[in-house]
């Protein structure tokens, strides 16, 4: 049986799993929580983080020596970075690093951490699965790239040009993906992630925020689902 564990950061993000599929709710913290359920051949776990590298590293190494899944998948919202991605663009990871992470005194690439290379790539067959599902269900919203992870809600043009300029050209950011890439890594778990863009526009990124996040969530949720819906089918 292929188990399957699916990581969100927020409620906004998730809701719609608990809507598709039945799962038992297992309550480990105020905000971790994660869930079990089954369909046909695959085993299912869906965990609800919280917020930030610290929080998601923790829910996935938890559920990673406590539950061995086969595979790992980051789905949520994203805030654009690359000026051609506008909101409700849906983005398939090619891998992610952190954009708030400086270790270039001792020599290593900005945004690298010692022991890493500077991206965590995501698993090469998922990324294909997962990005022929986003182009049958967006179209032309759908993108394939990286993504920068760091502790901050990118709300400055400055803070998003820095990072457009100064790593990789990544697509969009968030708060969570490099930190699910670098904990597979060490596991050796396969790794993918999905992202919908909730703010395309710094100045005024909290209220499109606000705005589109469960727009946002549900695009990118629904990518997962279709994915599980063909592999349970296969089995």
């Amino acid at each position: 049986m292929k188990d399957i564990l699916i990581i969100c950061a927020m409620d906004e993000e998730i809701t719609r799993f608990t809507e598709m599929f039945y799962f038992e709710d297992k309550q480990i913290s105020e905000n971790f929580h994660y869930y079990e359920g089954e369909k046909g051949n695959l085993r299912l776990r869906l965990a609800k983080s919280g917020i930030g590298k610290v929080q998601v590293a923790m829910t996935t190494s938890y559920l990673i020596s406590q539950r061995q899944p086969d595979l790992v998948i980051n789905t949520g919202s994203a805030g654009a970075i690359d000026p051609n991605v506008r909101q409700r663009d849906c983005i398939i990871a090619d891998g992610a690093f952190y954009h708030d992470v400086d270790m270039t005194a001792f020599g290593y690439e900005l945004g690298q951490l010692s022991g890493h290379d500077l991206i965590f790539k995501t698993e090469p067959s998922l990324t294909d699965q997962l990005m022929e599902i986003d182009q049958k269900l967006y179209g032309a919203h759908a993108k394939r790239g990286l993504i920068a992870t760091g502790d901050s809600f990118v709300s400055s043009n400055e803070l998003k040009n820095k990072i457009f300029t100064e790593f990789p050209k990544p697509l969009c950011a968030e708060m969570e993906g490099a930190a699910i890439g670098q904990v597979c890594s060490e596991f050796g778990v396969e790794f993918g992630e999905i992202r919908s863009i909730s703010d395309d526009n710094p100045d005024e990124s909290a209220n499109q925020f606000d705005e589109t996040i469960d727009d946002a969530g549900l695009m990118a949720a629904e990518v997962a689902i279709e994915y599980i819906n063909q592999l349970s089918d296969k089995n």
